[in-house]
């Protein structure tokens, strides 16, 4: 009895955990599946969705029927969404489609008017016309209008824009000329630019000059900056010159010099001062490093030329180097044993890197030149390429060409020419054979056949027709 009992709960769990999918969705194992768009499921446990039928779609997940296009419209191929016919429309939040009136072309997705300067006198049009010469119209128009030279539609009406204003011609209107912005005639062009130091407002027909000591600064008229001075030629504000300054605005001719010891970038407003024997280096008065010297006159550090050097500090001259050593620009010098040189970074010996050769006259590293090269150390000359191999300058070894490319020249790697065809036997560009031609450049191994009655030209890169000569006929007779 307790097994019956038993048995029975578990087929009624059973039924009760038994799947079951609602209208728009199907059922695949123990899984309901949305139906996807452009399909739909009107039953219970149904197993497959169907398309939408002609002239219905959905766009909707798990839809249970599809919605009618509805006049002047079909369905998209995926049934996933309407299409208005050709020449209609939707407008927006509308459901159903409307044609596009005159003075608008239509697109699939909206009836757009035509822009001024052009028109469309039918319904239903994918484009609008441009208005011929001499004549004009507004923005929407189903006609133009001709208004004379000087003259357009403006608001509707044949009008020309008055000093001060310009044609917008997008929206057909005369705006305000900008700041710093003139017209002073009736016309429909454009504002033109205030010269320079001189100023405008919005509208303006005129441009105003700066007052006497004034010059056009950031878009207005004002005294000059500190660290500058009032150009009266020009009449404008130029920089201070280096070791000048001026500390105000201003209207001077000229900037006042520094002090003796004192030292200004160009432009300054003021000058810094140094004490004998020190110079304003990045900011902070110091005394010049090793390789540097004192220059008096302006109060700064100016580094030693290669092959030269100092002790620094006060020191207001370079030696040159001894015999056998060397220095970098701003260096000490070393002594560095034969075959080897003075390093970039100027504080050791070294052999010559890669891609170099030894010059043993100026105990120096020179760069190999191009299509040789070097696996440097002591060597004191580089090696040439062999035949159909490319290096840059400063190369350590030779590679080939990739295939379908050959070595110009100039040592690179490049496409033939037009005219020419790549030889992958010899490795080379070699010109096309007459009667065949190729116009562009390429990587391929042969050339294009001329159509029958033509040959190719001296170039090899067109055809031209062939001249053939008369049987019997005298020399200098051609067919």
């Amino acid at each position: 009895m307790k097994l019956c009992l038993f048995a029975a709960v578990v087929h009624l769990a059973l039924v009760a955990t038994a799947l079951y999918c609602e209208p728009g969705y199907k059922r695949i194992v123990n899984d309901c599946i949305p139906c996807p768009s452009g399909t739909f499921s009107a039953s219970f446990n149904s197993t497959d969705c169907k398309p939408c039928p002609s002239g219905t779609a959905t766009e909707d997940f798990a839809s249970t029927q599809c919605h009618p296009c509805g006049p002047h419209a079909y369905a998209h191929v995926s049934h996933m969404f309407c299409l208005c016919d050709q020449g209609y429309y939707k407008p927006p939040g509308a459901t159903q489609c409307t044609l596009c009136p005159p003075g608008n072309s239509v697109m699939q997705y909206g009836c757009y008017p035509c822009a001024p300067g052009t028109f469309q006198p039918a319904v239903g049009k994918s484009s609008c016309m441009p208005c011929a010469e001499g004549t004009s119209s507004v923005r929407g128009a189903t006609q133009c209008v001709a208004c004379g030279e000087g003259r357009t539609l403006i608001h509707g009406v044949c009008a020309t824009c008055p000093p001060g204003k310009w044609l917008y011609e997008p929206l057909g209107r005369c705006d305000l000329c900008a700041r710093n912005t003139f017209k002073s005639t009736d016309g429909l062009f454009e504002c033109e630019p205030c010269a320079h130091n001189s100023y405008s407002d919005m509208g303006a027909s005129r441009c105003t000059p700066c007052p006497e000591g004034q010059a056009w600064i950031d878009g207005n008229c004002a005294t000059c900056p500190p660290g500058y001075f009032y150009n009266r030629e020009f009449n404008t504000c130029s920089k201070c010159a280096r070791n000048t300054f001026t500390s105000a605005p201003n209207v001077k001719e000229q900037c006042d010099a520094c002090e003796e010891h004192a030292f200004a970038e160009e432009g300054s407003s003021s000058c810094t001062f140094c004490p004998n024997g020190k110079a304003l280096i990045n900011g902070v008065c110091s005394t010049c490093g090793a390789g540097w010297r004192f220059n008096r006159a302006a109060l700064s550090c100016e580094a030693c030329s290669g092959g030269h050097t100092s002790a620094g500090g006060v020191v207001t001259r370079c030696e040159r180097c001894a015999s056998g050593s060397n220095s970098f620009p701003g260096g000490q010098c070393i002594w560095c044993a034969r075959g080897h040189v003075l390093l970039e970074s100027g504080a050791k010996c070294g052999r010559c890197p890669r891609g170099h050769m030894y010059n043993s006259m100026e105990r120096r590293c020179e760069q190999c030149p191009v299509q040789t090269y070097s696996s440097g150390g002591d060597a004191t000359m580089c090696r040439q390429c062999p035949v159909g191999m490319m290096a840059k300058p400063g190369s350590s070894t030779c590679i080939w060409c990739k295939l379908g490319t050959a070595l110009m020249m100039n040592g690179r790697c490049e496409d033939c020419a037009p005219g020419f065809r790549y030889n992958q036997y010899m490795l080379m560009c070699v010109p096309c054979a007459r009667g065949s031609f190729r116009k562009e450049r390429t990587t391929e191994a042969a050339c294009e056949a001329c159509p029958p009655g033509m040959t190719s030209d001296h170039s090899a890169t067109v055809c031209v027709k062939s001249e053939k000569r008369v049987v019997g006929a005298p020399t200098g007779y051609l067919h």
